[in-house]
């Protein structure tokens, strides 16, 4: 029911040149692909309304292949999280402080392993959750978000929803 949506979202940060970027919109399409991607908005004038929309909305989820772990998503024929990448992976990251293969030669101990991690995900102290407040029929609004990078949101706000930044106003609360 909102087309306008489905543009892709300019990122609020710029990537690396060396990493490859996946444009999104602000619904999950043509598939979710993480836990917590949005596939529905509910828009109501008052919180009953809204919650009667809510709980009219359903979702019929398709199960698909899945890579869980690094070696997994890595392997050749492994299931892509982005149509259209030749792989699973973003792009390269690497840094180096002083000279490490002179360090690690004379080391009297060198210990090597490979690491399991666990999934780690953000835990905002915030909720996540905004209020958006017109301001009038110019098209200027306020937004009243929990963030640490006003500058970079109202960019992005501001391009996705094809205004000149001068009419978004971030509050960071």
């Amino acid at each position: 029911d909102l087309p306008e949506c489905q543009r892709p979202i300019p990122a609020a940060t710029p990537s690396p040149a060396s990493f490859r970027s996946a444009p999104q919109s602000v619904f999950a399409d043509p598939m979710v692909r993480h836990t917590g991607e949005i596939v529905a908005v509910v828009l109501a004038e008052t919180p009953y309304l809204a919650a009667d929309a809510a709980e009219a909305v359903g979702v019929d989820y398709v199960p698909l292949p899945t890579a869980a772990g690094l070696a997994a998503a890595t392997a050749a024929g492994a299931p892509r999280v982005f149509e259209g990448w030749p792989d699973n992976v973003a792009g390269p990251s690497s840094a180096q402080v002083g000279e490490p293969a002179v360090a690690l030669g004379t080391a009297e101990v060198v210990v090597e392993a490979d690491l399991d991690l666990a999934r780690v995900a953000g835990a905002p102290l915030e909720p996540r959750g905004i209020v958006v407040v017109p301001e009038g029929p110019d098209g200027r609004f306020t937004i009243w978000i929990p963030s640490q990078s006003p500058y970079g949101l109202r960019g992005a706000i501001a391009g996705a929803l094809d205004l000149p930044e001068e009419r978004v106003r971030i509050i960071c609360t």
